[in-house]
């Protein structure tokens, strides 16, 4: 694959990037494997730091020099390997040596980047589904479960023969996306953007074949899961078991 031409790159849709050119077959996958050992070090937290830096050069060699990249999430993914850098290295894992003098936490900086990154791009994202007609009509859902990327079962087949449900979903996408980034202002309501788009990518992720892109999507949503908000369901829950328990 190292020495293939334009047309292989071509017929690949991005896989590589025109650094393989130069590299011979073996180089290539030594690289790839240097690459998966750096990401269980990342899993791991064994030499987190360097782990994620190698895999985000990984990213840039392998994705960002070609337009043609099959998954368009994978910013994302990058930018968490980025972030994770500066991620204190406290936790212990499969043998790793763990910085007591340092707290596992994710510094408030970066929490604030993050949202800003992610209700900006979904603001932008919304902003382009209102220059389509079909996001506009809320025909695009429908459109796009049938379509070859809509996967083949019941589920499918139900909400495509309800065309209320496909309209809702549509107009729901485009609704949350392009609000978005009021939530970057309203921190006590950012749960409610984090629920809401965590179940649209879910449902894509069922729905359809993209879960490549679903996923690195979530992956940036569990970044920015606050334990506050199970804190605060947990709390409910007992409140409303004590109520019952005494009425």
């Amino acid at each position: 694959m190292g020495g293939m031409g334009y047309d292989g790159l071509l017929q690949e849709a991005g896989t590589w990037t025109r650094w393989t050119f130069f590299v011979p077959n073996w180089g290539v996958d030594v690289f790839l494997g240097l690459g998966m050992t750096a990401s269980l070090g990342v899993l791991t937290g064994y030499k987190r730091r360097p782990c994620a830096i190698f895999i985000w050069l990984s990213l840039v060699l392998i994705f960002a020099r070609n337009a043609l990249i099959k998954n368009v999430a994978t910013d994302y993914v990058g930018w968490l390997l980025l972030a994770s850098v500066f991620v204190p290295t406290s936790e212990s894992i499969a043998g790793a040596s763990p910085n007591k003098d340092e707290e596992f936490s994710v510094p408030p900086i970066l929490l604030t980047g993050a949202w800003f990154v992610l209700t900006s791009t979904y603001t932008m994202s919304g902003l382009y589904k209102l220059s389509s007609e079909f996001w506009r009509t809320g025909l695009a859902v429908g459109i796009i479960l049938n379509s070859y990327v809509g996967r083949a079962g019941s589920i499918n087949e139900m909400i495509c023969q309800m065309p209320w449900l496909t309209y809702l979903m549509t107009w729901s996408v485009v609704f949350f996306e392009t609000v978005a980034f009021v939530f970057f202002f309203k921190k006590a309501w950012r749960w409610a953007l984090w629920l809401a788009t965590a179940l649209m990518h879910a449902s894509i992720g069922v729905l359809t074949t993209m879960s490549d892109l679903s996923m690195s999507v979530l992956l940036f949503h569990l970044f920015l899961l606050d334990p506050k908000w199970i804190e605060w369901i947990i709390l409910k829950k007992r409140r409303h078991s004590r109520l019952y328990s005494n009425a």
